[in-house]
């Protein structure tokens, strides 16, 4: 059975709600860290994935986090692990910062 999460914008102080569809987790390498993807499932069917760490290389003044919108779960994943992978160079792994995400 759905949930019908909409219902529960209505209560009070409730301003988001996602439902968690999956977790998955990748080795990445030279990685120290896994790196973990959740999809969660907006009110409104569409899918976010929000990996456990920004990533931030080397001259970058700010640290990236792939926050997309997509139609499907493999979608949000996909894009979460592509954004991480577009920063991420195993050479130089050891200038790589990885922050963890609170929001995670």
């Amino acid at each position: 059975m759905k949930t019908e999460l909409n219902t529960f914008l209505g209560m009070k102080h409730v301003n988001k709600v996602y439902e968690i569809v999956g977790e998955w987790e990748f080795v990445i390498e030279n990685c120290p860290e896994k790196l973990k993807v959740k999809v969660v499932e907006r009110p409104d069917g569409k899918y976010i994935g929000v990996t456990n760490y920004m990533i931030q290389e080397p001259g970058r003044t700010n640290p990236y986090l792939s926050y997309q919108i997509k139609d499907s779960v493999y979608d949000a994943l996909k894009d979460s692990v592509i954004g991480f992978l577009a920063y991420w160079d195993p050479a130089i792994a050891n200038q790589i910062k990885l922050i963890p995400y609170e929001g995670y």
